[in-house]
């Protein structure tokens, strides 16, 4: 990354081969802007800016620049983006190959948020709430009152799912019942005297 908030200069952050890891330091010395240089390359946006990621280039630079490599099911993926105070953004997602090579696959921004949330199977919305907790969110979530606690879980783990899911499931549970009815009345009124052995009287015939 570089001119990302505090990373006015190149900086360069490996995490390969590391199964369990913290980020120290002191205040404002740029580890949320880490995890948002994350969320940025993925995503096109930062939980605190939403897509208004200008305003987390360095004070004073005309550009922040992020790459972020990652593997999926062995396969190597770079994906960078670069948002600046004067012209459009710009984004690349590229594959890699054999001897070092990368091949781009997409160069447009939506088209490579919409290729990234395709390889990792989470969009920007379930990457939030799985996978990177947004600063803040924790905090509230300690300290706040019980119904506070609860919006924010549901907010998080996307609990309205399941609300959803019953409107639904009781939507179709009525279709089907009136479904039911209507055709329980037709038989009522047009075979009501349809019996077994009429039946077999009416084959023998």
């Amino acid at each position: 990354m570089k001119g990302f908030t505090a990373f006015r200069d190149e900086q360069v952050l490996d995490l390969g081969g590391l199964d369990l890891f913290a980020i120290a330091g002191p205040t404002g010395a740029g580890k949320s802007s880490l995890l948002d240089a994350m969320t940025y390359a993925l995503f096109g946006k930062v939980e605190r800016v939403g897509d208004q990621v200008t305003q987390l280039i360095s004070h004073g630079l005309p550009a922040l620049f992020v790459e972020l490599e990652f593997d999926v099911g062995g396969t190597p993926y770079r994906v960078a983006r670069r948002a600046q105070t004067k012209g459009a953004s710009r984004a690349i997602l590229e594959q890699g190959g054999g001897g070092g090579a990368w091949t781009p696959i997409a160069d447009q921004s939506r088209e490579v948020t919409r290729r990234v949330e395709a390889l990792i199977g989470l969009d920007y919305g379930a990457f939030t709430r799985a996978v990177l907790l947004p600063q803040g969110k924790f905090d509230q979530f300690l300290s706040g009152k019980p119904d506070e606690r609860r919006r924010i879980l549901t907010e998080l783990l996307d609990l309205g799912l399941f609300e959803r899911m019953a409107k639904t499931a009781g939507s179709l549970a009525r279709d089907a019942e009136a479904d039911a009815a209507m055709k329980r009345a037709l038989l009522e009124r047009e075979y009501r005297g349809a019996t077994t052995e009429g039946l077999a009287d009416m084959r023998e015939s």
